[in-house]
């Protein structure tokens, strides 16, 4: 989320941008509808009390229970709008999930519906989690998919924008 800005300057330099979405997909699905949220609403949310938004991958949520840093219009944290904007534009998202958890919401990022005015086809997600396990246990990764896996293959380096929303 911080490096956002260099998303541009990568992308003419021909360098991949990959975002890793450290929180579940049904964040990702919320964070990448959020533009429209915002522009189909003219008043912060934690005034909208007991108005329910409906949003694809997820179940309806009332507006004032939504993350805390898009709450406030005049909040400065409200700039991850931007963040959020950028989210169709990337090569590709690696989130901290796995596809049978949340397959609705993995679903509705890959088809594209979350994303507001989307001018090409959606970046791949690419579910590797669950990041945090129990140091006891072996972490097993979706569909054998490892971050070099992902990676390497492309042959360049790359921006990795490490995304952790603190839900």
């Amino acid at each position: 989320m911080f490096c956002t800005s260099a998303m541009e300057i990568a992308s003419t330099m021909g360098i991949p941008v990959y975002y890793l979405f450290t929180t579940g997909a049904s964040a990702l699905a919320l964070y990448s509808y959020f533009p429209k949220i915002h522009r189909e609403t003219m008043v912060s949310l934690k005034e909208m009390v007991g108005v329910e938004i409906l949003m694809p991958g997820n179940s309806a949520l009332k507006a004032e229970l939504m993350p805390t840093p898009v709450l406030d219009r005049e909040d400065p944290a409200y700039w991850e709008m931007y963040f959020c904007e950028q989210l169709s534009m990337v090569k590709g998202i690696v989130v901290n999930t796995f596809r049978e958890l949340e397959v609705v919401a993995v679903k509705a990022v890959e088809d594209g519906v979350c994303f507001l005015d989307i001018k090409r086809s959606p970046p791949p997600v690419y579910c590797i989690g669950p990041l945090i396990a129990d140091p006891q246990q072996s972490v097993k990764v979706d569909s054998g998919l490892t971050m070099e896996s992902i990676i390497y293959p492309l042959g360049h380096a790359i921006f990795l924008f490490v995304c952790n929303l603190n839900l």
